[in-house]
Formats: C-alpha cells, structure tokens, sequence
C-alpha cells in the first residue's frame, strides 16, 4: 500500500499560484477575444447599415423622383424631413448639426445642384439633392450616433 502512495508523489502538482495564473489567463484571452468580436460586430453592423440605406437611395435615384415625391415616400415609412436649407447659413447650419464628417461632401454636392432636402432615416440622415427642376440628383448619408 505504501508502494502505491509513493508512486503519486513523483507526480508533478500544480500550486495554488500556477492555477490562479492559468484562471487569470484564461480570462484575459477570453476577454481580448470578446473584445475583438465585439468590434467586428460593431463594424459589420455599421457597414451594413450605410450600404442598405446607400442601395435604398441609390434605386430611388434611379427613378428621377421629385421632392415631393421623395417627401411623400418616406412620410410614409415614418421618415421626417428636417430641413430644406436655401442660403449658404441654412446650410451651414444643417452640416453642424446632421453632417458629421462628411461636411465637405455635402457642401460640394449642394454647389452642384443648388437644392437638398435633409430627411430623418432611422438612424441615418438623408441629404437629397435636387436640380432646379426639383429632381432628384444624388444624396449623402450620414449615420447619427
């Protein structure tokens, strides 16, 4: 019987410390791999969300609508226009507040076209821009956090 007990001393144990250390390990990967799936998450999601609103508007444009009918269209899906800025202080005014860093886009686009409307999307703002004729000629979104 002794024979047996001194057989499963030469085995290695391990301390208290080493499995503290293997726990805290253990946690740290695990956190540091969370942590990264969280953020491809965040990013996956971001990226879906501006292509589908980019695609939605992108199939809207292709039908030359007016104003009014973009207007009319979104009311209907629980959209809100926010702004139709007219002078260079409207719009100065609707790219602080809605613009994010894609100011300067939204600048350069409405110099081309010389009318926008900014609607309320979800998450996302639409800047529509439109021809003097009131058709539609391109758009920025813009996702709000």
């Amino acid at each position: 019987m002794q024979h047996l007990l001194d057989e499963t001393k030469d085995e290695p144990t391990t301390t208290g410390r080493q499995r503290v250390a293997i726990i805290l390990g253990a946690l740290a990967v695990t956190s540091v791999l969370f942590g990264l799936a969280y953020m491809l998450g965040t990013w996956a999601y971001a990226f879906r969300l501006q292509a589908s609103h980019e695609a939605r508007l992108a199939r809207v444009l292709a039908q030359k609508p007016t104003g009014e009918q973009i207007t009319q269209g979104l009311a209907l899906q629980g959209d809100t226009l926010l702004a139709a800025p007219s002078t260079g202080g409207d719009l100065t005014q609707a790219i602080e507040r809605w613009g994010g860093q894609r100011g300067q886009e939204i600048r350069t686009m409405f110099g081309r076209w010389g009318r926008m409307r900014v609607y309320q999307a979800s998450e996302m703002v639409y800047f529509i821009y439109f021809d003097a004729g009131d058709i539609m000629q391109g758009f920025t979104c813009v996702r709000q956090r």
